[in-house]
Order: C-alpha cells, then sequence, then structure tokens
C-alpha cells in the first residue's frame, strides 16, 4: 500500500508539474473586454479628429495661398493697366505738345511769310517811288535842257 501511495504521489507531483508548465492566459471579463473596446474606440476617435483638423488646416491654407495668388494676380494686371494708361497718358501728352510746336512753328512761318510780303511790298513801294522820283528828275533835267 505504501509503494501505491507512492505511486499516487509521484503522480501528483508530475500533474502539478505539468500543470505549472502551461501558461495561464488571464481571462478577460466582459467589462474588462467593453473597458478595452470603448478605449479604442476613444482612440481612433481621436485619432480621426486629429486628421479631420489636420485636413481642415491644410486645406486653410491652400485657401490662404490660393487667396494671395489671386490677390497677386489682380494687383500686377492693376500695375499694368496703370503703366498702360501711364503711357497713353504720356503719348498724348507728348502728341499734344507735337502738335502745339508745329502749329507754333505754323504760325511762325504764316508770319515771316506776312513779314516777308511785307518787306516785298515795301520794297516795291519804295522802288516805284524811287523810279517815280527818277523819273521826275529826268522830266526835269529835260524840260531844263529843253528850255
Amino acid at each position: 500500500m505504501l509503494a501505491m501511495d507512492e505511486t499516487k504521489d509521484q503522480q501528483f507531483e508530475a500533474a502539478v508539474a505539468e500543470v505549472e508548465e502551461v501558461e495561464v492566459t488571464p481571462v478577460c471579463t466582459a467589462g474588462q473586454r467593453a473597458q478595452e473596446q470603448h478605449r479604442a474606440a476613444a482612440e481612433l476617435e481621436a485619432r480621426e479628429m486629429t486628421a479631420s483638423i489636420e485636413v481642415e488646416r491644410k486645406k486653410a491654407m491652400i485657401e490662404q495661398v490660393q487667396a494671395l495668388k489671386t490677390r497677386a494676380e489682380i494687383e500686377s494686371r492693376v500695375i499694368k493697366a496703370m503703366a498702360e494708361m501711364e503711357s497713353r497718358e504720356m503719348k498724348a501728352t507728348i502728341e499734344a505738345e507735337r502738335k502745339a510746336m508745329i502749329e507754333q512753328v505754323q504760325a511762325l512761318k504764316t508770319r515771316a511769310e506776312i513779314e516777308s510780303r511785307v518787306i516785298k511790298a515795301r520794297a516795291e513801294m519804295e522802288a516805284r517811288e524811287m523810279m517815280a522820283s527818277i523819273e521826275a528828275e529826268r522830266q526835269e533835267m529835260l524840260e531844263q535842257e529843253a528850255n
């Protein structure tokens, strides 16, 4: 019987050793699983919100860049239009000055022509007067010779 007890003791010890070698995984309760799922869902929601905020921030940055680009294009067009307007104004001013100079030259030319005609007329009148005076003197001489 002692041999039997020793065999049972050995069998028991072997069974205990076998049980000790087996890894025991902790068993999760339903509450723990629910907490873990809730925590995982909260983390996922937080990541989604972070991603959504990042997307919105990037969209806002893109809109700002687009607005700056549009503003730059508008300012460029305004500057170009102003330069063209100034150019047209300068051309108009130059054209007006050119026309004024032409008119002045024309007026001077007309005045010179008038003065030239006046001088010519005076010279012709003086020449006629001289010719008349010479003719009168010649007539007088002829009359004196005839007398």
